[in-house]
Formats: C-alpha cells, sequence, structure tokens
C-alpha cells in the first residue's frame, strides 16, 4: 500500500499518488548454474495519479491493472513480458502549448514484451476509449469529441513504429467552434470515421502517420458565414493547425531540428447520407443550402507536402431536387488554399438566390430553376473562372433600389426586357457568367463583383443572340445598330411599288417566313412594323397628299401585320405598327421591321 506519495525520477519528471495497492503472487527462481525467473500474477490499482513532466501535466482519477508479468534474466540480458488489462478513469492531459484533451474510460487489452537484444519493447493487443475530448484553450476552441475510440490489432514498438488493423471513431463532433459575437457554433463535423491500416512512425523527423483509406459516415457538417463576410470559426482552425514538418534547405537538411508530426491519407472517402450545411448571414434574408453527398473522394493528401495538389470528386444532391457533380483537385493544408473546379449543377431553385441577386443587380427572382456548368479555380485568395448558365423558365421582378437603376442604365432596357431577347422556344436563357476577385482585397464586393458579371453577361447574350439568331436574315439585309451596352436590332426593310400598298414580289414570302422562323424561337421577341412613304410616293400628289401618304404609310404596315398573323400564325401582341411617317430622302417606299427586346 502507498498512500500520499511524489516520486521525482529525474530532473523535470515528479509522479504524485494519492493512493495504490498492489496485490497478487510473486515467484522468484534463482539457481547458481541457471538465470533466474522472476514472475508476478495479481493486479495493481492506483487512485488520483499524476504524472508532470517538461511541457505537459497528465492525471488520471483511477488506474487498474490485472495480469501476469514474467522476467528471465538469461546472460543476453533481461527478458519481461507483461500481459493483463489495464483501465483507467478520469484522465487529463494539459500540453503548456494550451492543447488540452480529456478520456472518460479506457482499456488496453494486451501484452508488452522484448526479445533477446532487443531493448526496445513490442506491443500487440487492442485498445478503447469512451468519451474522449480535445480543446484549445485559452480560446475554448472545441475541436473533437468521440464517444468512442476503438483500436484494434494493435503491434509494433511505440518508439520506432505501431502499426493498427483500424481505427474506429463513434460518435464524432469535431470542430465546434464558437463565435465571438454571438457564440453560434461555426463549423461542426459529426459523424462516424473509420480508418485502416495505419502506421505511426517515430523518428529523428518527427512522428508520421500513415492511413491507407480513411471512411467517414453518417456526417454532418455546418459552415456559417458571417455578416462581415468571414467564415466562423476559421481564425480558430489557423490557430489549431498542426506545425509543418522541418523544412528543407539546399542539400537536404533540415532547417530545423525541432521534430514535427506529418499525416499522409492514400484515400478519404465520406459515404452517402453525408450532409452539408451552409448558412450565410451576410446578406438578407438569410441564404441556406442543404448538400447530402452521394460521393466524395479525396487521395493523396499529406501534410508534409503542404503545396501537394489532392485530386477529389463529390457528387451530392442540393436542396432536395438540385444536382451537383465536381472534380479537380485542391491543396488542403497549405497556408494558401488552391481548388480547382470542373462540373456542373443542375435543378437549383432560383428564388432563394434573391439574396444575393438584389444587392448585386436590384432584382429578385421570383420563379425559374438554374443549372451550369462549372469551371473555375481559387488559387491564393484569387478567384477565376465562369460560369455557363441555363435559367430554365425565369422570372425577374425589380426591387426598386440603386442597383437596379444601375442594372437599367448598363443594359439600356429593364432587366426583364433584355431577359425576353434571349429566350429560347423552351423559355430557356443562357448566360455565360465570368467570376474573376481577389477575395483577400478589403475592397472585393462579392454583390458588386456578381452584379457587374450579370449584366455583362445579358449583355454578351444579347449580342450572342444577334449573331447567332438573327443574322441568318443577313441575306435580306440585316442591319445592327449598337450604340453603348444597348443593342438596337432592325431587320431589312419590305419594299413597295411607289404609290401602292402592294410590297414587291422578289423575296417577299420567303423574308416573312425567315421572320416568323425567328419569331418561334424566341418567344419573347416582339417587332415593330413601321410603314414609310418616301419621294417616289409624292409623285402627282394634291396639295393634301401628306395626308394620304401617310395613310398609304399606314397601309403597308397593316398589310405586313395581317399577312404575318394570318399566314404565319404570330400572336397579333407580339406585333405593334409604328405612326407612319413621310421622308424625302430617296429611298424606296417601306415598311421597316424592327425587334423589340
Amino acid at each position: 500500500d502507498a498512500a500520499d506519495d511524489t516520486v521525482s525520477s529525474q530532473p523535470g519528471i515528479s509522479v504524485a499518488l494519492v493512493a495504490g495497492r498492489v496485490s497478487g503472487a510473486l515467484r522468484l527462481a534463482l539457481s547458481d548454474s541457471a538465470p533466474g525467473d522472476v514472475s508476478f500474477a495479481g493486479t495493481v490499482d492506483l487512485a488520483r495519479l499524476d504524472v508532470t513532466a517538461t511541457g505537459m501535466q497528465v492525471g488520471t482519477d483511477a488506474a487498474n491493472w490485472s495480469g501476469d508479468v514474467a522476467v528471465t534474466i538469461p546472460d543476453q540480458g533481461p527478458l519481461y513480458e507483461v500481459t493483463g488489462e489495464l483501465t483507467t478513469a478520469g484522465t487529463s492531459l494539459q500540453l503548456d502549448n494550451g492543447f488540452s484533451g480529456t478520456v472518460a474510460a479506457a482499456r488496453w487489452d494486451g501484452s508488452i514484451a522484448n526479445a533477446t537484444g532487443q531493448p526496445v519493447p513490442t506491443l500487440t493487443g487492442a485498445l478503447s476509449a469512451e468519451d474522449f475530448a480535445v480543446r484549445r484553450d485559452p480560446q475554448g476552441a472545441h475541436l473533437a469529441a468521440v464517444q468512442r475510440i476503438e483500436l484494434r490489432e494493435l503491434s509494433g514498438s511505440p518508439t520506432q513504429q505501431l502499426r493498427a488493423a483500424a481505427l474506429y471513431l463513434s460518435g464524432v463532433d469535431a470542430l465546434e467552434l464558437e463565435t465571438a459575437t454571438d457564440g453560434a457554433r461555426a463549423v461542426v463535423v459529426d459523424g462516424d470515421v473509420q480508418l485502416g491500416p495505419v502506421i505511426v512512425s517515430a523518428g529523428e523527423q518527427g512522428t508520421r502517420v500513415e492511413v491507407t483509406r480513411a471512411a467517414v459516415e453518417g456526417v454532418a457538417v455546418t459552415i456559417r458565414r458571417l455578416a462581415d463576410g468571414r467564415l466562423a470559426g476559421f481564425n480558430h482552425l489557423e490557430s489549431t493547425a498542426p506545425s509543418a514538418a522541418p523544412a528543407t534547405v539546399p542539400g537536404g537538411e533540415a532547417a530545423s531540428s525541432d521534430p514535427g508530426f506529418t499525416l499522409a491519407i492514400d484515400e478519404l472517402v465520406v459515404a452517402p447520407g453525408s450532409r452539408i450545411s451552409f448558412q450565410d448571414r451576410g446578406v438578407s434574408p438569410r441564404f441556406s443550402a442543404l448538400a447530402e453527398v452521394t460521393e466524395l473522394q479525396v487521395t493523396q493528401i499529406d501534410t508534409r507536402e503542404r503545396d501537394r495538389l489532392s485530386p477529389y470528386r463529390v457528387a451530392a444532391t442540393v436542396n432536395e431536387f438540385g444536382k451537383l457533380e465536381l472534380a479537380g483537385d485542391v491543396r488542403l493544408l497549405s497556408a494558401e488554399p488552391t481548388l480547382t473546379a470542373k462540373g456542373s449543377v443542375s435543378g437549383i431553385g432560383l428564388p432563394p438566390l434573391s439574396s444575393y441577386t438584389v444587392p448585386a443587380i436590384g432584382y429578385n427572382l421570383t420563379s425559374g430553376q438554374l443549372s451550369a456548368g462549372i469551371d473555375f479555380r481559387f488559387d491564393e485568395g484569387v478567384i477565376d473562372g465562369a460560369l455557363d448558365l441555363r435559367l430554365a423558365n425565369i422570372q425577374v421582378a425589380s426591387a426598386q433600389n440603386k442597383k437596379t437603376q444601375r442594372t437599367l442604365r448598363l443594359l439600356g432596357s429593364p432587366l426583364e426586357s433584355a431577359l425576353d431577347t434571349v429566350r429560347d422556344s423552351k423559355n430557356n436563357v443562357r448566360l455565360t457568367l465570368p467570376v474573376r476577385g481577389n477575395l483577400q482585397d478589403p475592397r472585393f464586393d462579392l454583390s458588386n463583383v456578381m452584379g457587374t458579371a450579370m449584366v455583362g453577361a445579358v449583355q454578351s447574350a444579347v449580342l450572342t443572340y444577334v449573331k447567332v439568331s438573327v443574322l441568318p436574315l443577313a441575306a435580306l439585309g440585316t442591319v445592327l445598330d449598337v450604340v453603348g451596352a444597348t443593342t438596337q436590332i432592325q431587320l431589312s426593310p419590305v419594299e413597295f411599288v411607289a404609290g401602292e400598298s402592294t410590297p414587291r414580289e422578289e423575296g417577299f414570302d420567303d423574308y416573312l417566313t425567315e421572320l416568323a422562323a425567328v419569331a418561334g424561337e424566341r418567344p419573347g421577341l416582339r417587332f415593330r412594323l413601321c410603314g414609310l412613304a418616301t419621294g417616289a410616293d409624292v409623285a402627282g400628289a394634291d396639295e393634301d397628299g401628306t395626308d394620304r401618304l401617310l395613310a398609304l404609310a399606314g397601309e403597308r404596315a397593316s398589310l405586313i401585320k395581317r399577312r404575318l398573323i394570318e399566314d404565319k400564325g404570330i400572336a397579333a401582341e407580339r406585333l405593334f405598327i409604328c405612326q407612319p411617317q413621310v421622308v424625302d430622302d430617296g429611298s424606296p417606299p417601306r415598311v421597316e421591321v424592327r425587334v423589340d427586346k
């Protein structure tokens, strides 16, 4: 029995014990001609054991061991084997660098032994623990809590290399980082983790952990963006990131002799059914999205090579009905993360995105779905890429703010009119949206970037529409008049016989057919029919000729409208007759056809 003992075995290390008891049977076998043997079978029970060493303090409320000890003393040196079960309760660890850990209960079942000529011992067995937690003080960042840990088929030397067939973590609750403003949980990871095989090696360069495969299931990740644009809690992640392995200098020598810790994972897999929730408090109303993972894989992760790009692949459903597929490379562990992404998203409802479009372009998205091709790169805070958008059945409504007026000035027409210009026969709008900017620049404003890109994309789409859909009429003399950001589209006129309301027959029906084809492909387009009487109509006119010429010009426009409705099936509400005009510029009598956005 022992009570209230403190032992200092060497400088910097002290052991304090409140109470302890050893009970069992001890057997000694000695002989002048043969090595002696020592064996013990029994139990060791300790109450409140504290160990203090340089940089750390370890304590446990209770530790209990039961088993067998066998020691043989041959000529080459002592051999020993300890076999049994060790349990602890209320164990804590405090490091001087601010990290702390606790374990409610732990159990080791196995043996420790050495071999002839090898003073370093080897372990064989299994380890389990209940209610394990790690924190970072004094910030109070909750790094991880695990309900149960199981380390199976452990073998090897703790001072050289340990190997485990599998490591299971059940009930993981990691990265529960609290914001300074409202204490809300900022970044949360919940779920179960299976690692294996796992190899832990110790050497002059520090400790290295190598994992062949890490499988995560039942994970729920929550990420929050604060009102100031920062991702909540990531300042804690920066302060708790493990130190890098010693850097090398030319010649291959280490720049520092301090040992490091490195982790390598050949393959990280997240099982289907895991969820990622994103909440943005930087917009109003607050935006939220929920992605349910159907596939997520990252390979070639290594903290020793922080500049290494790790290939990844991800597929998920978004807000129940949307689909996301991405693949690329990610540099997870660099001080400046890098990400490349190529893929697609489809079936995303547009109305929730109004939280971003109202401050960006001054419009609410009242209806529609988003699909997009994605191709971008994020490198050292700079994002550069493009989204090829397909907006199905999009409807917008003005928010009547300053950004609405800005959009009107840039487009030269309301956004709804510009979108109608580029709708196809299936009511889709296709836009290419460039996304560029330096997120580290304090002048960077996501709303301004998205607003400028959106307006520019609409302008570009209008011009593309002109080239692709309207220019086929070039054989009929299509004229494009581009003024500033506004595109005015005027088709070649329909010429008439002088003094009559009869069109010239050559190419007339073909012209109407082409015009009807464009109208069918772009149901949002409207057409203005503007009748003009010219000097050729004036010959022989009396003093009241102006009235007669204006009437003639009107009759010509009415004829074109009638033929387009009756012969070509264009709806009357898409055809508008202008106020007739008389011009004397030497041009032929005609009806001009103009396209309204």
